[in-house]
């Protein structure tokens, strides 16, 4: 009898030991978006393309419009933003973009891909960047771009800008709502320029995915459950928070081919914003993934660069 239960036991175990294993993988694919492409057989080609094309993209514009590099808008070496235009800076709405790369890859170097279309249509734009984990961390990150939100408003009024526009891709998404909600508990003049927000494919939730080799190999991240819990904007008190953005407009959208789990991370946060009555939309782009829906911002003719062009208040 003895033998038999060690044997059910054995069994159960290997069993448990399995599902926690395919549990597992299955969490770590949910956030990896480079495997639900459907353009490529190979994750790694996916991100490899997109690369190249950003990167090419990225040098073209610097060579064919006006362009101001680093200036800084912090003490470190990635506290840096880059402006392009058309024959002048001033008078001009701003565009501002922040880049994704799970807060550890990617540069301003090779994120001005979105800038033809709207500087062609009148805008300045200008291409955030931030230092990266792990030489300091995520919430060291959120801080950077808290500052950065503050330069850009004083040199949008400094300026004559009739408005700022906030566009963010992936954790660029999530550092864009992130800051912007935490922004208001100080006192900013100006603020009222920024008139609409596009969040590109973001992850407004960091408690699901913290854990994950994926996101956070060696919690390169410094994160614990409690910090993932305040840098995440899906636990903003949006109640509070609601009178200071009656005047904006967010914009959550997302890839039809983007992980189930990133849709879900986007449906969630519109879900609360609506919620508590700010002036949201969600829109899901069909036929794409996470890494061509924001690659086509360099074509006007992209579903998502007509839909940022018709709705930005300016």
């Amino acid at each position: 009898m003895a033998d038999y239960w060690n044997s059910i036991n054995t069994n159960l175990s290997e069993t448990i030991s399995k599902i926690e294993t395919k549990n597992v993988e299955h969490t770590e694919r949910l956030f990896s978006p480079s495997k639900w492409s459907k353009r490529f057989e190979n994750s790694d080609d996916v991100i490899q393309n997109h690369i190249s094309i950003i990167t090419r993209e990225t040098y073209n514009n610097i060579e064919n419009y006006m362009f101001r590099e680093g200036i800084p808008y912090g003490s470190s070496d990635g506290e840096k933003f880059d402006i392009y235009y058309k024959y002048s800076e001033l008078d001009k709405p701003i565009f501002v973009y922040i880049h994704g790369g799970y807060w550890q890859a990617l540069s301003k170097q090779n994120s001005g891909y979105c800038v033809k279309p709207l500087v062609e249509n009148g805008y300045r734009v200008i291409i955030v960047d931030y230092d990266l984990c792990p030489n300091i961390s995520l919430m060291q990150i959120v801080e950077q771009i808290k500052r950065a939100i503050y330069y850009i408003v004083q040199y949008a009024s400094d300026t004559n800008a009739s408005s700022i526009t906030l566009c963010g891709h992936s954790a660029g998404a999530h550092l864009i709502a992130k800051s912007l909600l935490s922004i208001f508990a100080t006192s900013v003049p100006n603020l009222d320029l920024i008139k609409s927000i596009f969040l590109i494919s973001g992850v407004y939730d960091l408690t699901k995915l913290y854990k994950t080799e994926a996101v956070n190999p060696n919690n390169i991240l410094n994160l614990d459950k409690r910090i993932a819990k305040i840098l995440s904007p899906k636990f903003t008190n949006f109640q509070i928070l609601r009178d200071y953005f009656n005047h904006m407009q967010f914009h959550i959208l997302a890839a039809e081919n983007d992980s189930p789990a990133f849709i879900e991370q986007s449906e969630d946060f519109y879900q609360r914003l609506n919620k508590y009555g700010y002036n949201s939309f969600l829109k899901i782009f069909e036929n794409y993934d996470h890494f061509d829906i924001v690659e086509e911002l360099r074509d006007e003719e992209f579903e998502i660069t007509k839909y940022i062009l018709q709705n930005i208040l300016k």
